[in-house]
């Protein structure tokens, strides 16, 4: 539930060009509540004189199940909450080893109940910029820069600090927000991804709400935070479709309504929750230049 911000491929020197992914998520027991996710995400870039640029378009469904009906207000209006993106990417190469990164994301979360306003838009954006070292058998790269967005749970600024090793064409790991991770490759067909990263939401239920004892109140927003730990394998069925398998455990703790200031109206107390995910990847049958990022 990231949102749909740049994040280099780390694994490139290996990993096959992506074009699309489409995952399907479970979280069983978030207490009273459970959460499956329907994603897809589309990308493409171009290389330019100076550097490169990408267009990515991604949507996904997130579908809560509550469990327990509230007498306080109804849940029903949070059950489906729609994220729907755009991402614009420049990277602008200083010289051979400095480049400049922009990624913009006009971001739509909304259950969408009472049309559309501008509540339901999101804007996600990151500023870094990246230094890069080559080594005998790969290379280093160091970002740094501020982005904002919505992957604790509301929008708000942060630090965007990550560190990137290939350390040869086996493996590779990225320390920094919002992905951390050890990659793997056995082989042409098989790797491995040990990864810890945010999960974020935040979308805006349109439909007026009254919360009892409280009052009446219109878009307020579904937040929900959480740290993702897992295991992802990746199996290469065929040169360009790749299958994904991801089993982890969300320290989940933040899932609430809040009014249109951030003000808390209700807390769901969410639990910590294995999940499962499964996915499909679409590449070209080629590998990435080892020069990108």
């Amino acid at each position: 539930m990231i949102p749909f911000i740049y994040i280099p491929s780390w694994s490139q020197i290996q990993e096959p060009l992506e074009l699309g992914r489409f995952e399907y998520s479970i979280l069983p027991d978030l207490g009273d509540t459970d959460l499956r996710r329907y994603s897809l995400n589309v990308t493409g870039g171009k290389q330019i004189k100076s550097g490169s640029i990408g267009l990515g378009l991604a949507y996904s469904l997130n579908d809560f199940t509550f469990f327990n009906a509230s007498r306080t207000f109804d849940k029903s209006l949070y059950g489906e909450i729609h994220t729907i993106s755009t991402n614009i990417f420049y990277k602008h190469n200083v010289n051979s080893s400095w480049s400049l990164n922009i990624s913009v994301a006009p971001t739509l979360s909304s259950n969408f109940k009472n049309g559309l306003n501008n509540e339901d838009f999101v804007f996600n954006t990151s500023v870094t910029a990246s230094k890069r070292w080559e080594t005998d058998s790969g290379f280093s790269v160091l970002s740094f820069g501020i982005l904002y967005g919505t992957i604790l749970g509301e929008p708000q600024f942060l630090p965007a600090v990550s560190f990137r090793k290939i350390v040869n064409e086996k493996w590779g790991y990225h320390l920094g927000i919002p992905l951390t991770g050890v990659h793997y490759t056995i082989d042409e067909r098989h790797s491995f991804l040990a990864r810890a990263s945010f999960s974020g939401l935040y979308g805006n239920n349109s439909e007026n709400t009254t919360f009892m004892g409280i009052g009446d109140f219109t878009n307020t927003k579904l937040s929900y935070r959480g740290v993702d730990l897992g295991l992802e394998h990746n199996y290469r069925i065929q040169p360009n479709l790749t299958t994904v398998i991801r089993i982890g455990y969300v320290l989940a703790d933040r899932l609430e309504v809040l009014d249109e200031d951030n003000n808390l109206l209700y807390d769901f107390e969410p639990n910590n929750s294995v999940y499962l995910t499964m996915g499909l990847k679409f590449n070209l049958n080629k590998k990435m230049n080892e020069n990108d990022e």
